[in-house]
């Protein structure tokens, strides 16, 4: 077959400080720092007969239908990529911006602050149209190669006992299945996840280089924990560095992105406390993990390189409505007419519980007496539900977003939510059997979100993820069932005029555009600590004073080669903010006497770093800000 175009960029999406961290819901923090740089990292794809599809991956909670909307509207008359073709998914990190939902239910409760942040939502989106663009602009004749690794012993299904309620839970590592390959001695725990990288590759037709990997992995990203009040993209940005650094390394040229998303994560997380010590969650458990899967990506993408090939590109979308499946013709594949959160999901899970669970007033397994398809759910807080839905307007999105692309023999099918471990595979089985490809992904948190999506067996047991699932038992059924509707139609059908209005009662915005912040003219006033290859420097901002993080980096560490300071390098890049891990945080400390207050940087030095000369840490100028250098002592 003919090489396809392909292009993949990455850009920066970190906001200001003082937001409101998605994903732990009213217990999250607001970020007062920085650990990792947010990206969201796009891929351009199109063939011969100029069929084309944008993936992009986003360091979000979730790709949602506002900013899926808002981007294509650009994308579509700037390089093509209209909504149908633009395949938009979140790495579910914790530690990102919230209120960009689009809807009055998850801006309501996914996050500390109610409210659509729709400045903040905008600029994202415009964001991740900027990465689609120039995704497509790099594009160039490529061949896609589709690998799979396996990786165990680092994940483990937190709602075991709901996994084994499914009727075939004892096939799962038998031949055919997610995890045939287990290897003898792991507990049952670390048995019953999918342990399957898969992993979508480019290389250059001309020379055979990589020009950038997708891939997905099924584990939530959470690894970091609830203490966290910094933006940060967890496991996932690990990943991408390693995969990143290990292919360059291997094979010199362009810098090579690496993107990674979720597939079945709903039930599976990479908490290790079955270990002696424990190994609570915790930056060393994200580098550890995101280490991990970051080498198995970089294998999985050199193997392509030699199976790689020509292909066409396929794009199919549909957009049914959730009032429509509430009639759906299959009576076990209906949605329920209204939606409802059960009592189980106020408890939170293990990667967090609630001060509702410490306090002993909400627990997993709680079931009632409500009918099906909700049966046997408890609604959380009783009638005080109803009331509270009625006063705030409580409604999630209306319309559930749905592709199916193929490229090459691989099709990607996506999954508004979050699908556990069995209901992926479940869907994954079902669109192969249409489909006829080779193999397939199911890409979770993809064009909106509409919380859990278990199996029917699974909801029965109420754990936290069927207490999330707010459509009811057969929300996987109705889903699968629509995507098999999707490719036996084998086209999209109408989609709606856009753009399409959000119905969103309450908006509020702390969000700054970069390039409108001002910093204050301070005397910065350094203080540096070194300790072995651990710096820790200290100066003073003005209060008010939002840092621009997305624009360039802020802080970085910067080597002396004769009389000249240049960036250290590391990992073939330079040792700053955006492209390492420097932890970056305001700590809201008042100076004495002043009214600026403290900033702190964190950093380990790279091993060896003295030998590339005298060291010094650089903080950048902001508006009037003036940025200082401060040496870096000799290591002790």
């Amino acid at each position: 077959m003919n090489p396809i175009l392909f292009g993949a960029a990455e850009i920066d999406i970190t906001p200001n400080i003082g937001l409101p961290l998605a994903g732990f819901s009213i217990d999250g923090k607001e970020a007062v720092g920085v650990r990792g740089h947010l990206f969201a990292r796009a891929f351009y794809l199109e063939d011969e007969a100029g069929e084309r599809v944008a993936f992009c991956v986003a360091d979000l909670h979730s790709g949602t239908r506002y900013l899926h909307e808002t981007a294509a509207n650009r994308t579509g008359p700037s390089c093509g990529v209209s909504v149908d073709r633009l395949v938009l998914c979140g790495t579910h990190t914790h530690t990102g911006p919230g209120n960009l939902y689009g809807n009055n239910l998850y801006d309501t409760f996914t996050q500390k602050r109610a409210g659509l942040d729709e400045d903040l939502a905008d600029w994202l989106a415009t964001r991740i149209a900027l990465a689609v663009e120039e995704a497509a602009a790099r594009a160039e004749p490529a061949l896609i190669g589709m690998t799979r690794r396996s990786l165990w012993g680092v994940t483990q299904n937190r709602s075991l006992p709901a996994f084994l309620n499914n009727p075939d839970s004892d096939a799962w590592n038998e031949p055919g299945a997610p995890g045939e390959d287990c290897p003898p001695g792991l507990p049952e725990t670390r048995t019953k996840v999918d342990p399957r990288i898969s992993v979508l590759t480019g290389v250059r037709d001309s020379d055979r280089q990589v020009l950038g990997a997708l891939a997905f992995y099924g584990c939530h990203t959470t690894t970091l924990g609830m203490a966290v009040d910094y933006y940060a993209p967890d496991w996932t940005g690990y990943a991408c560095r390693r995969a990143s650094w290990d292919l360059e390394r291997t094979a010199p040229g362009p810098p090579v992105i690496v993107a990674v998303g979720l597939t079945g994560a709903g039930d599976v997380n990479g908490l290790r406390m079955d270990q002696t010590p424990p190994w609570r969650q915790g930056p060393s458990l994200a580098q550890s993990l995101g280490a991990r899967i970051g080498v198995e990506i970089a294998k999985a993408a050199r193997a392509a390189k030699k199976a790689a090939a020509g292909g066409e590109v396929r794009v199919l979308y549909a957009e049914p409505t959730t009032a429509d499946g509430a009639s759906y013709p299959k009576p076990k594949a209906r949605l329920a007419e209204k939606w409802m959160m059960g009592a189980s999901a106020l408890a939170g899970s293990d990667d967090g519980r609630s001060a509702i669970f410490h306090l002993g007033l909400a627990k997993e397994g709680m079931t009632g007496g409500t009918p099906i398809p909700h049966r046997p759910k408890a609604k959380a807080a009783g009638p005080l539900q109803d009331v509270l839905e009625f006063i705030l307007d409580l409604e999630p999105g209306s319309v559930l977003p749905l592709h199916a692309v193929r490229a090459g023999d691989h099709l990607f099918v996506t999954v508004p939510g979050e699908p556990t471990a069995h209901s992926a595979f479940d869907i994954e089985r079902a669109v192969l059997d249409q489909s006829g490809t080779a193999s397939a992904t199911v890409i979770g948190f993809a064009g909106d979100y509409f919380g859990y999506l278990p199996t029917p067996r699974e909801y029965d047991l109420q754990h936290y993820e069927g207490g999330s699932t707010i459509f009811g038992r057969y929300s996987v059924p109705h889903v699968k069932a629509r995507l098999v509707d999707l490719l036996e139609a084998g086209q999209t059908g109408p989609l709606q005029p856009r753009p399409l209005e959000f119905d969103v009662r309450r908006r509020h915005s702390r969000f700054k555009v970069p390039e409108q912040l001002s910093c204050t003219d301070v005397d910065p006033k350094p203080w540096i600590e070194r300790r072995g290859n651990h710096v820790h420097v200290r100066w003073e901002m003005d209060w008010e004073d939002l840092v621009p993080f997305a624009l360039e980096w802020f802080v970085r560490v910067e080597a002396k080669q004769g009389s000249a300071w240049s960036a250290l390098q590391f990992m073939g890049r330079d040792f700053d903010d955006v492209h390492t891990l420097v932890h970056i945080e305001r700590d809201g400390t008042f100076a004495p006497g002043s009214g600026t207050t403290r900033w702190h940087a964190r950093l380990g030095l790279p091993a060896r770093s003295d030998e590339q000369g005298a060291l010094r840490v650089s903080v950048n100028q902001r508006g009037d800000f003036p940025g200082f250098q401060i040496a870096v002592p000799p290591k002790t």
